[in-house]
């Protein structure tokens, strides 16, 4: 059985569609677990009359404790053998969990097996498709391969584009780390992608991501967005110290969290810089300051050739002068425009 999980917080007006794209499903061994996270809409009130609709359908409800405590709580809850933790604003194509289950069928040796998503408007428009920005491998992975290769951006693994094995969570105790505003479903993903033996994959694009107007991570500074590389830096840390891995596979891994951490921690110094405002250095130091977004001094002659050419050129003017680095990225984006 697969237990899908789906935090709710305010979607009275996506939820049903979500859990509709389950029950609509080709696979039916399925229970749907409803964890409302104190909402203060209709949302509770939907929940529990999807209860009543179907058979397959748990609510917990819980005061606002955030989506880690309301993920780990589903997963805590799930009876199922495999989970799926799917936001309750995004829907599965019909036919997702019975060609995710035919790969688990097929090797009892895979571990994880992820797919492609879509990207979508509210009205149903595809703005970008997986294969658009990332490839899918040509044969299964191993846990170590897979991590690089998701650090490097070559392939993508989200938050319900992707199925696991209840049996690894529970034996590593992998859980969504708490306090968190951003990053925490990114470590989650990559910390048990780093106990896995095998990763396998349909080349399909399942998952429907839907592109919310005014959504908190699209718009705007987000003060959250280093908190990504300190959970980066967590799992480092853990990885270095682990001794269930041979030395090549904890190489590999300890490369993919430096490449990640650059890819993280650039990636929040830009957002700075692309919603400062006006061409002000001073600006965007202060908020580089107050977010504490101080890169930490990696060793890049070790991994550059994973890294393209120009994240190179961007890690290095972060590190060494920021002004530059500033005026570099606003002028990209001036001209982009």
């Amino acid at each position: 059985m697969i237990s899908v999980i789906i935090p709710c917080y305010n979607i009275e007006n996506y939820l049903s569609k979500s859990v509709k794209s389950i029950i609509n499903q080709a696979y039916d061994d399925v229970e749907i677990i409803l964890v409302n996270d104190g909402s203060t809409d209709n949302t509770l009130k939907i929940c529990e009359q999807l209860k009543q609709q179907y058979l397959n359908v748990k609510v917990i409800n819980q005061s606002n404790e955030g989506v880690s405590s309301a993920r780990n709580n589903g997963i805590l809850a799930a009876k199922g053998e495999y989970i799926c933790l799917l936001d309750g604003d995004d829907f599965l194509d019909n036919n997702c969990l019975k060609k995710v289950m035919e790969i688990f069928k097929e090797d009892n040796n895979v571990d994880m097996c992820f797919y492609g998503f879509k990207e979508v408007s509210e009205n149903g428009e595809v703005y970008r498709k997986y294969e658009d920005i990332h490839k899918y491998p040509e044969n299964k992975l191993t846990g170590a391969e897979c991590l690089l290769s998701k650090a490097m951006r070559e392939l993508w693994i989200c938050t319900g584009s992707c199925i696991y094995k209840k049996s690894i969570l529970d034996k590593f105790n992998i859980k969504y780390s708490s306090g968190y505003k951003y990053g925490e479903d990114i470590n989650f993903i990559n910390t048990y992608i780093s106990y896995s033996k095998k990763i396998g994959f349909v080349k399909e694009n399942f998952l429907n991501y839907l592109m919310r107007n005014g959504s908190a991570t699209r718009a705007g500074i987000n003060p959250f967005l280093i908190q990504a590389s300190n959970l980066n830096r967590d799992l480092y840390k853990t990885i270095e110290c682990r001794d269930d891995l041979n030395d090549e596979e904890k190489n590999k891994m300890l490369v993919a969290c430096d490449v990640d951490y650059i890819h993280l921690t650039t990636s929040a110094a830009k957002n700075v810089v692309e919603n400062t405002g006006s061409f002000s250095f001073r600006e965007a130091e202060k908020f580089y300051d107050k977010f504490k977004i101080i890169p930490e001094d990696i060793n890049i002659s070790s991994i550059e050739k994973y890294l393209s050419k120009a994240k190179k050129i961007e890690w290095k003017l972060f590190c060494s002068n920021k002004l530059l680095f500033f005026s570099t990225v606003k002028f990209y984006r001036m001209m982009k425009r």
